[in-house]
């Protein structure tokens, strides 16, 4: 789909390819605020165009929606086992499989001398920060309609081992790490699925 003829619906177009609402993306073309949504609602071809903008970005980026399906199936499947060795022995980032190397989201690294003297140790503590697990489960459980649009299975299921961990914290004295520690997050929330087109169309009440 060429340009839009209109400059300002093109720049309607761009501007709501970029998130902007309705409103702002007609203020940005120079639309006032009385028609900004109005002009929408009676060329369809402004929305129609956002959309073939977003779709050009995203495959320039390589972005696909396989390709989103794989990366939260890796974060939801990810197995702690999968970055130790059989010695139970953290293992080398570089040598990791792309499967859990995707789930790390942070990696904090100390160096710690133990002891005085003679008798002094290096100690270095290495942690890992994954991505929630139960955030892209429940993401994939609606993809493939497994609980309802609210996910009220998930969300329980989310609080009831949120609880466990907590108390389990709470139980259980804390110790120093020689290797290495996973630090999982503190909370494991279902936020609903998000979606990376173009955003919908804002109520008269926002807009306004």
């Amino acid at each position: 789909m060429p340009e839009l003829e209109n400059p300002r619906h093109e720049a309607m177009a761009q501007a709501y390819a970029l998130g902007a609402t309705q409103l702002a993306a007609g203020e940005a073309a120079g639309v006032n605020r009385a028609t900004a949504n109005k002009v929408f609602d009676r060329k369809p071809e402004i929305i129609a165009r956002a959309r073939e903008i977003v779709q050009t970005r995203f495959d320039v980026a390589g972005i696909s929606a396989q390709r989103v399906l794989v990366e939260l199936a890796r974060v939801a499947f990810a197995n702690a086992k999968d970055l130790f060795n059989e010695r139970g022995e953290l293992i080398d980032i570089q040598s990791l499989d792309d499967d859990a190397a995707s789930t790390i989201t942070a990696i904090d690294v100390e160096v710690q001398c133990r002891g005085r003297g003679d008798d002094a140790d290096v100690v270095t503590i290495k942690k890992l920060r994954r991505a929630d697990k139960m955030a892209a489960l429940a993401i994939l459980a609606k993809h493939h309609k497994l609980v309802g649009d609210e996910g009220d299975g998930v969300n329980a299921l989310a609080s009831a081992l949120a609880d466990r961990l907590k108390n389990a914290r709470q139980r259980a004295p804390l110790q120093d790490v020689e290797d290495a520690a996973i630090i999982e997050p503190d909370h494991l929330p279902a936020p609903e699925a998000q979606s990376a087109a173009v955003p919908q169309e804002s109520s008269d009440e926002q807009l306004w």
